[in-house]
Order: C-alpha cells, then sequence, then structure tokens
C-alpha cells in the first residue's frame, strides 16, 4: 500500500504522515519545506519526501510520483486570507486528477481531500442553510480568498471528476475548526448536521485517522466514496 500526499509539512499532513506510516504504509509526501518533518519521520524507510512545490511539477514527472500509488491524500492550505496562489488546492487537485487520468491506473486511485465545512455538496443533499449562515458566508466569499479555493477544489470532484470516472474515485471530508489533541471517538455524518456558526471542533490527530480509514479500509472507502461527508469530534455533537 503506497499513498501520495500533498502539502505533508503542514499541521494535519504531518499527522498523516505519522499515523500512515504507523500503520506500515509506504508514503510519498511533496513538501515544500522538507526542514518541517521531524526526524522521527525522515529517517523511517517507509517515507519518500519529494522536496517541490506541488505547481512545479511536470505533468509528466507526476505521473511518476502516482504510478504504483493507491492513494493521493491532499492536506493542502493556505497560509494567510490572501496567500498566493489563490487557487493553490484546485489547480494541485487538476494537476493531479490529470496526471492519473494519463497514467490510467488498473484500479482507480483513492483522491482524499481536506475542505471546510462552509461548502455545500453539489447534489443538494445539503439541509439548507438559515439566514444568519448564508450571510456569513456571503461574507466570507468576497473577503476570504481561500474560502473560494476550498469551494471550487470540492466542486471540482463533485462537477467534473464526477462518480463515474474509472481512474479515480473520491472523497471530500469537510470539517469545522481544527485543534490540537489526541485520537478521540469522532462521528462522521453523511451531510451537513450543524451550522457554521456553531462553533464545532475536531481534532487534527482525528482528522488524520478517518484519513487514513479511509485510505485503508475498504468498507470505510467504499460508504464514503465519492461523497463530501463532514466530520465532527464527538462531544461536538
Amino acid at each position: 500500500m503506497t499513498a501520495l500526499i500533498l502539502g505533508g509539512s503542514g499541521r494535519v499532513g504531518l499527522k498523516t504522515i505519522t499515523q500512515l506510516l504507523e500503520r506500515g504504509v509506504s508514503v510519498r509526501a511533496i513538501v515544500r519545506s522538507p526542514a518541517k518533518l521531524p526526524a522521527t519521520l525522515t529517517s523511517n524507510p517507509l517515507l519518500t519526501i519529494i522536496h517541490k512545490d506541488v505547481l512545479s511539477i511536470s505533468p509528466s514527472d507526476m505521473v511518476a510520483h502516482i504510478n504504483g500509488c493507491d492513494s493521493v491524500i491532499c492536506c493542502l492550505g493556505h497560509e494567510g486570507i490572501t496567500s498566493k496562489p489563490a487557487r493553490l488546492v484546485l489547480e494541485a487537485c487538476q494537476l493531479v486528477c490529470s496526471a492519473i487520468e494519463m497514467a490510467k491506473p488498473a484500479r482507480p486511485i483513492k483522491f482524499i481531500l481536506l475542505n471546510a465545512a462552509g461548502v455545500d455538496n453539489t447534489d443538494g443533499t445539503d439541509p439548507k442553510r438559515r439566514f444568519p449562515e448564508t450571510t456569513v458566508l456571503f461574507l466570507v466569499k468576497a473577503f476570504v480568498t481561500p474560502f473560494l479555493d476550498s469551494e471550487a477544489s470540492a466542486h471540482h470532484f463533485s462537477k467534473t471528476v464526477g462518480k463515474t470516472n474509472p481512474y479515480i474515485e473520491w472523497c471530500v471530508l469537510r470539517c469545522y475548526t481544527f485543534i490540537e489533541g489526541p485520537i478521540t471517538e469522532y462521528d462522521v455524518h453523511p451531510v451537513l448536521s450543524t451550522s457554521i456558526l456553531a462553533g464545532k471542533e475536531i481534532n487534527m490527530a482525528n482528522i488524520a485517522h478517518f484519513k487514513c480509514e479511509l485510505a485503508l479500509n475498504d468498507q470505510t472507502w467504499a460508504k464514503y466514496k465519492n461523497t463530501m461527508p463532514l466530520l465532527l469530534n464527538k462531544q461536538s455533537k
């Protein structure tokens, strides 16, 4: 089992790499800042570090990085509300998806994307948001560039990749406020179950744990593939 990680030096990315290695998974991590990875990870023979800005990788080189992988886990994020490139996540997803389709794997590759709970599922299954929440989201879309990137990248899978692509299966994992903490019990909701104004939280270790479950557990993947579930700490229910 081999996983390709995008954004491996961030907070969620580091936890995801750590948990995958603990489960004996071979990991290829594309990182801009390898120095952020602790020696306990870099010394692990199961980890291959690809020191690159993901958007600087050519399509043919990305095909080489993807060949032999069973899953791609995207942990990319923005460092601020005006950080550049503004469409980092979308363009990375487009690049990797194009490379997967060029590679034509014998089995579909799982693509797991970390995303925001403010993003709606385009299939219409989410409950309708109420007026205060829609007002806040209107302002967020107007002034917070990374949110538009989150929305566009999620819709890339639901609208462009779709649910019948022979080479890509996907899961867009929506989350509220990230916090530190150990792996604890958490809930996975098939649709949005609470407002973004409710202040719900999710341990980053729990995000990493569920990503590992999606990548490694066939039953979990069969349940959540091509969907946009919401992840919440159990105590936040």
